[in-house]
C-alpha cells in the first residue's frame, strides 16, 4: 500500500444560545466576625471522565465542608471567627464573571484556597504541588502553607516512616508526603483571585497526574484516597488558621514571614532588588491584624540587604 498523507475533512454546525449561563454553587460556614472572609475553591467542570481533574478536588472539598460542619455541631470546635465560604466553580470563568457582578465583594476576602487535582495517581509516585502568589502579589500566604506542609510532612509523613506513615486513608497509599513549590503559573483557579484587578492572596494545592488529565483515562479507580485527606488536611489547617487568626497568630506569622524573608534575601543574588517584595510580603500580615507594626522588621530586613550587597562588594 503506498504511503500519502491522509487528509481529514470535518463540516461541523455549531449554534449559540442566549442567555448564557455558567455554574456555580456556593455555600459557607458564618463566621462570628462578618465582613472578613476567606474562599475555598474547586471547579467542577472538567474533560469526562475527570476524576482526578477535577473531581477529586470538588469531592474532597465537599467532605471536609461536611467534616468541619460536624466538629463545628458537635461542640468539638468553635465557629470561626471569619465566614468560611465555599464555591464549586466553572474553571476561572464563573469567579471572574462573579467579581464583575460583585466587585465590592473581592474587598471582603482575605485568603483563597484552591484545590485542583487532590487525588494523584494509585501506584505513582505523587508529590503535593504548592503554587505560590504572582510576582504582583507578595503575601504571607506563600510561607504559611510553606510551614504547615514541611510540618505535617516531617512529623506524620516522614519518608523513615514508610510504610506506615500516620497520615493515610483507607485503600489508599502509603507513601511519605512529598512536596513541590511551583512559582506562579495561571494554570486554575487561582487566576481569578490573584489577578493584578482582584489581588486576592491565595494557597493552589494540586497533587497532579498529568499524563492522564484531559482524556479517557482519568478514572476513579487510579484516584489515591490517601492523597485526598492530606490535600484536606493542609487546606482546612491553613483555611482556620487564618479565618481564627487574632493579634498573637498574625504576630506569629509576622515573624516567621521575616525570619524566611531574611534568609531569603541572605541568600539572594539581587538583595536590593528583592527587598521591596520582602518588605511588601511582610505588610501583607498587617491583613490579619491592621494594628501590627512592621517597622522594625523593615529596618531590619534593610540591614540584612545592605550587609549582602556589602559582602560581595
Amino acid at each position: 500500500m503506498r504511503r500519502a498523507p491522509v487528509i481529514v475533512r470535518l463540516h461541523a454546525k455549531a449554534a449559540r444560545s442566549e442567555p448564557g449561563a455558567l455554574g456555580m454553587v456556593m455555600g459557607e460556614i458564618a463566621g462570628t466576625h462578618l465582613g472578613e472572609d476567606l474562599v475555598i475553591a474547586a471547579h467542577l467542570d472538567h474533560q469526562k471522565p475527570g476524576a482526578n481533574d477535577n473531581a477529586s478536588g470538588s469531592g474532597t472539598l465537599l467532605e471536609l465542608v461536611r467534616t468541619l460542619n460536624h466538629l463545628i455541631v458537635a461542640g468539638k470546635i468553635p465557629k470561626p471567627q471569619r465566614t468560611l465560604r465555599f464555591w464549586w466553580t466553572t474553571e476561572i470563568v464563573s469567579e471572574q464573571a462573579y467579581f464583575r457582578r460583585y466587585p465590592e465583594d473581592a474587598r471582603n476576602i482575605l485568603l483563597s484556597v484552591v484545590l485542583d487535582q487532590a487525588g494523584g495517581l494509585r501506584n505513582a509516585e505523587n508529590n503535593l504541588v504548592i503554587i505560590f502568589n504572582p510576582a504582583w502579589l507578595p503575601s504571607y500566604a506563600d510561607d504559611l502553607i510553606e510551614n504547615l506542609a514541611e510540618s505535617v510532612k516531617d512529623r506524620y509523613a516522614p519518608a523513615e516512616h514508610e510504610p506506615d506513615p500516620l497520615v493515610i486513608a483507607r485503600g489508599g497509599s502509603h507513601q511519605s508526603l512529598r512536596t513541590v513549590y511551583w512559582d506562579y503559573q495561571e494554570i486554575t483557579d487561582e487566576v481569578a483571585f490573584e489577578s493584578r484587578e482582584r489581588r486576592i492572596p491565595g494557597i493552589a494545592l494540586a497533587v497532579p497526574s498529568l499524563d492522564l488529565i484531559h482524556s479517557n483515562l482519568d478514572t476513579v479507580d487510579r484516584l489515591d484516597p490517601t492523597w485526598m485527606k492530606r490535600t484536606a488536611l493542609l487546606t482546612l489547617a491553613a483555611a482556620l488558621y487564618v479565618a481564627d487568626a487574632g493579634p498573637a497568630q498574625a504576630q506569629a506569622v509576622l515573624d516567621y514571614t521575616f525570619r524566611r524573608a531574611a534568609g531569603r534575601l541572605a541568600q539572594s543574588d539581587d538583595a536590593a532588588g528583592d527587598l521591596a517584595f520582602e518588605r511588601a510580603r511582610l505588610d501583607s500580615v498587617r491583613a490579619l491584624d491592621p494594628k501590627l507594626d512592621t517597622t522594625a522588621y523593615q529596618n531590619q530586613l534593610s540591614a540584612v540587604a545592605d550587609a549582602v550587597r556589602n559582602r560581595r562588594r
